[in-house]
């Protein structure tokens, strides 16, 4: 159980036991190929899609939402269309966790979607984006989210890509019911400034 707790946080922005919840999830995908994991899923949430988009885009209170993220915060970006957003995850697999570092930048598109690409530079990650299609349903929201990172640490061949996998899979739904309960409060967590 302990392995598993450990494990569950592998998941970039943007990207955590399962409280009760509505979501469902209708496709789960994981991948791994050349250093490179990739997750997609499709799920619906009972909740709008505009209180889900605004829990999605509230960068400093990721912490409220994913348990990984130990920091979130906005850094000043050259494009203004842009969000520049910092976070460090702690991540574990079995007694190494290390505490990574990632810098995005996010994008709202005209559609509403997010796009977020990693800023190799300045992460401990050497390439990565993710992107995130919202479908309102009236009190409800499908989300197509799509991700694919390579990290610039070498995950033990005892670990696993597959167990890595399963943690990026059980992230994923943590992270979407979190998404789906502060969107159904209708209030955004707070966070310290």
């Amino acid at each position: 159980m302990r392995l598993l707790r450990c494990l569950r946080p592998w998941l970039p922005v943007g990207l955590l036991a399962l409280p009760a919840s509505a979501a469902e999830v209708e496709q789960l995908e994981t991948g791994h190929q050349a250093g490179e994991y990739t997750l997609t899923m499709t799920v619906t949430l009972a909740a709008a899609a505009g209180p889900v988009r605004a829990v999605l885009t509230d960068f400093e209170g990721l912490v409220a939402v994913n348990p990984a993220i130990i920091v979130s915060e906005v850094l000043p970006a050259e494009d203004p269309d842009v969000e520049r957003v910092r976070t460090v995850i702690r991540r574990c697999v079995l007694i190494f966790c290390p505490e990574l570092e990632r810098v995005e930048d996010v994008l709202v598109m005209p559609d509403g979607s997010l796009e977020a690409v990693i800023v190799p530079e300045l992460s401990d990650f050497s390439s990565g984006q993710a992107s995130w299609q919202f479908e309102d349903l009236d009190a409800a929201t499908r989300i197509v989210y799509r991700a694919r990172f390579t990290p610039r640490f070498r995950v033990p061949p005892l670990i696993g890509p597959a167990i890595v996998r399963a943690a990026l899979r059980d992230e994923a739904r943590i992270l979407f019911d979190n998404v789906e309960r502060d969107a159904r409060a209708g209030t955004l967590p707070t966070h310290d400034e």
